[in-house]
């Protein structure tokens, strides 16, 4: 017993210490991270929660919360033992999702216990170590205690740890970190948004939501084709170049039309009309200049919920991550070749091009995946990377200033008036 006491007690010294070395990078010692996105001290506690959930806890691990204040964690549960990953997903997520409830059960039992004033188990004594560091004072008139209590037991919830999602996300990046520099640098925005994708879709260029959001960055498709070609054989949503440049003039509009970079950012999850109506409702309450701290602390509203609160405080700490990447996690070098945009001057079958592509560095198909058939015949003015250089007189080379130039959907008018040759 002592022995495991002392185990238990040196895991504890272990865990806190790394938690120290990580946060620290939340006050960006090299100096990293453009003063366009400094945290605002009203939702430090905030950033700083969603930090350790992408740098501290993997999903085998569960942390315990509370909704509204997110510097109240209760404890965490580890599911590794009970996740067989010889079940089906389904099965594995029911398990683990009941194994969880029963956990958060008794917190919730504990608090409505503590609102009677009547509890000395193991759980009530972790929720008042929880509030003590959260430094919430427990009043002593007995009905604000009530009430203190009550609310916290609504509020209670689990997050997921995604550390190892962040830092599978990073390795997608990592991969095509050349060109998405000169894209960003082609829009002359600062690369600290991509944070965004990072938190959308781990940079997973396959990803695809409930709500059929696809690609990196999880455009929607009413949205994406604004900027982007999306039919039954072509979705540029899918690529990791047409659909970060799509975002960018995305941003670049968003950032026109509410004149921040904080607010730009909140409505690429939220959208313009939402962060419109908030910031009029801010108003009205004697905000001047609201901002999206503003709304993040005082905004109520059904379509301004917890994912939309929470949405730039998690952004702010991907963004505080990224440049400290290889120091928090595990990378390897991936210095790879740059790939090379093309448009086509003449038509062409998919299947025949991509097997003529011999890269030694990339899989030509990722990088061309938004060509959706492979036996369909592509017309002229098709986008089609490589890193390998491809024949002048059938494709047409694009610099990177036309990423800012064209919306990718207009990208074909570049080889509108260049003739194709088969010599």
């Amino acid at each position: 017993m002592t022995k495991k006491i002392f185990y238990l007690a040196t895991l504890f010294k272990l865990i806190t210490f790394v938690h120290a070395d990580f946060t620290y990078f939340l006050t960006d010692p090299s100096n990293l991270v453009s003063k366009k996105f400094n945290i605002h001290e009203s939702i430090k506690d905030r950033t700083t929660f969603w930090f350790n959930i992408y740098t501290l806890y993997d999903s085998d691990t569960a942390v315990i919360h509370d909704t509204n204040n997110l510097s109240i964690v209760y404890s965490t549960i580890n599911t590794a033992d009970i996740d067989d990953k010889t079940l089906n997903y389904s099965v594995r997520y029911n398990i683990i999702r009941k194994y969880r409830s029963k956990f958060l059960n008794y917190y919730k039992s504990s608090l409505k216990k503590l609102s009677k004033g009547r509890c000395n188990s193991m759980y009530c004594d972790q929720i008042l170590t929880a509030l003590k560091g959260a430094r919430i004072t427990i009043p002593q008139n007995k009905k604000k205690r009530r009430k203190l209590f009550l609310k916290l037991e609504k509020g209670i919830r689990t997050q997921t740890g995604q550390k190892d999602k962040i830092e599978s996300g990073i390795k997608n990046i990592e991969k095509y970190m050349k060109n998405l520099d000169l894209i960003f640098k082609s829009h002359s925005l600062p690369t600290e948004l991509l944070a965004i994708p990072l938190l959308e879709s781990s940079f997973n260029l396959r990803a695809r939501s409930k709500v059929s959001a696809k690609g990196p960055w999880q455009f929607m498709k009413h949205v994406g084709k604004s900027f982007m070609k999306i039919n039954r054989r072509v979705d540029h949503r899918n690529n990791p170049f047409l659909s970060t440049s799509a975002a960018l003039h995305l941003l670049k509009q968003n950032k026109k039309i509410l004149k921040y970079w904080d607010l730009a950012i909140n409505a690429y999850n939220s959208g313009t009309g939402n962060i419109r109506k908030g910031l009029k409702k801010m108003r009205s309450l004697g905000y001047k200049n609201p901002r999206a701290h503003h709304l993040i602390n005082n905004y109520k509203s059904r379509s301004y919920k917890f994912a939309s609160r929470n949405f730039y405080p998690e952004f702010l700490a991907l963004a505080y991550i990224l440049p400290y990447r290889k120091k928090i996690y595990k990378l390897k070098n991936n210095d790879k070749k740059l790939v090379k945009t093309y448009i086509t001057k003449c038509k062409f079958k998919a299947k025949r091009l991509l097997s003529r592509l011999k890269s030694s560095q990339y899989n030509i198909n990722e990088i061309n995946n938004h060509l959706l058939s492979k036996s369909y015949t592509y017309p002229k003015g098709t986008v089609v990377y490589s890193d390998v250089n491809l024949n002048k007189r059938k494709y047409h080379l694009v610099k990177n200033n036309n990423y800012k130039k064209y919306y990718p959907k207009n990208l074909y008018k570049l080889a509108r008036n260049q003739n194709c040759s088969t010599k």
